[in-house]
């Protein structure tokens, strides 16, 4: 009995985290719900309960349509870590919790491959260029182009006032990065100011 009202405290725990709509299945021997911060970052997890639970371990099953595979196994083996970790102890709300949280303090898993070739380069490259100020620029440049482009397929907030969240895999939003793009902007406005009707600079400002 004691294992059962543990079971429904489970249940009950669940309930209070998601909202109705991302519970799917809510049973003794079934749990499936959806995680998700946005359409471009969520995650179905489904649990299943053998009978003699929680003393043996529950069976997971994560899904998405947006997450990369390789992201999905990862999150699969730490979360199997942690499933054997616990023992005889509850189990839905450690797998559920750690999932929710994950989703919640990433905005870039939908780019998660990209996050990683670019700390792979970073770390290959940051030795060879590191006397080379100009070529430490162009890559740095480089670096923030494929970080901008890849938020246009997360959240779309925007890397602005997240930085807790960038941490999570790595990605700095105060580096220098961020600099040589509004510089490059800045440059370009100048530019812009200096030239006369036609699109060429007129001889008052020469």
């Amino acid at each position: 009995m004691a294992a059962l009202d543990g079971l429904e405290a489970e249940l009950a725990a669940v309930r209070e985290l998601l909202p109705p709509a991302q519970i799917l299945a809510l049973r003794r021997d079934f749990v499936s719900v959806v995680l998700q911060r946005s359409r471009h970052n969520r995650l179905k997890v489904k649990v299943t309960l053998p009978e003699a639970y929680p003393e043996e371990r529950l069976l997971l099953t994560l899904e998405s349509d947006v997450l990369p595979p390789p992201l999905l196994r990862k999150l699969a083996r730490e979360r199997e870590e942690s499933l054997a970790a616990a023992g005889g102890a509850p189990q839905i709300m450690l797998v559920v919790e750690e999932l929710h949280r994950f989703l919640h303090a990433n905005r870039f898993t939908t780019c998660w491959k990209e996050v990683r070739q670019v700390r792979a380069a970073q770390r290959r490259f940051s030795g060879a260029l590191g006397a080379l100020g100009d070529l430490q620029g162009v890559v740095l440049a480089l670096k923030s182009v494929i970080f901008m482009g890849c938020l246009g397929s997360a959240d779309g907030d925007g890397p602005r006032g997240a930085a807790g969240p960038g941490r999570e895999l790595g990605i700095d939003h105060h580096s220098h990065c961020g600099g040589v793009a509004r510089g490059g902007e800045a440059r370009r406005k100048q530019g812009r100011q200096r030239e006369g009707p036609g699109g060429l600079l007129s001889n008052a400002s020469r």
